[in-house]
């Protein structure tokens, strides 16, 4: 049997108090499961980003205000690297414009005000990781499906598996000498604040 890999949530809040409370909360309330999880906390959202260039990420709770990239510009390129992954936004005003752009730009599944509420919170992120596996896992049924019918190659179905598992992952560009290539033409850095625009879907 193929072990279970641990989730990853990723906290984002330039607060480092903020940070420790929102670690305590769901490491002990998500400790009751059979799946271990892996939180990591981040006051740098750029760093943020780089990070989850690393490592697959299931759930990621970030504060909308925060110095050099807010938490929709954050969840935003989340959005494009991390298609799949949960995204939560945190903030301390009910800024409609601000919960408005979450949703539609940003993709954030939900918005909660701060101060928070330890249950509602819980049940928020628990209910978000929920459906995010079951929406992978109808995807996984559709493809095999697929695959069966002869729709999907078996080259295609495997890269579908290693994309949800490494999100990215198929997207690495390698250098001649078997590197990662982290720049769009291997010259210039990739820009994490200002990538370049892709096309909205028609």
């Amino acid at each position: 049997m193929t072990p279970i890999p641990p989730l990853h949530i990723m906290i984002v809040d330039d607060d480092p108090g903020v940070l420790a409370a929102l670690k305590r909360l769901l490491g002990q309330g998500l400790a009751d499961g059979d799946r271990a999880v892996t939180i990591t906390c981040h006051q740098d959202p750029v760093a943020a980003l780089e990070r989850s260039l690393e490592r697959p990420v299931d759930l990621v709770l970030c504060d909308y205000r925060m110095p050099v990239l807010d938490g929709v510009r954050l969840l935003g390129r989340l959005a494009r690297t991390h298609p799949d992954t949960a995204r939560i936004l945190l903030t301390g005003s009910p800024d409609m414009s601000a919960v408005l752009a979450a949703v539609n730009d940003a993709g954030a599944a939900r918005v909660l005000l701060k101060p928070w509420k330890p249950a509602e919170l819980l049940a928020t992120v628990r209910d978000c990781l929920a459906t995010r596996e079951a929406r992978l896992h109808e995807r996984r049924l559709a493809d095999q499906t697929r695959l069966a019918q002869g729709a999907l190659s078996p080259q295609d179905a495997e890269r579908r598996r290693l994309e949800d598992r490494w999100p990215g992952i198929t997207q690495v560009e390698w250098t001649d000498d078997g590197a990662v290539q982290l720049g769009d033409t291997g010259l210039a850095p990739l820009d994490l604040l200002h990538p370049p625009e892709l096309p909205r879907p028609r």
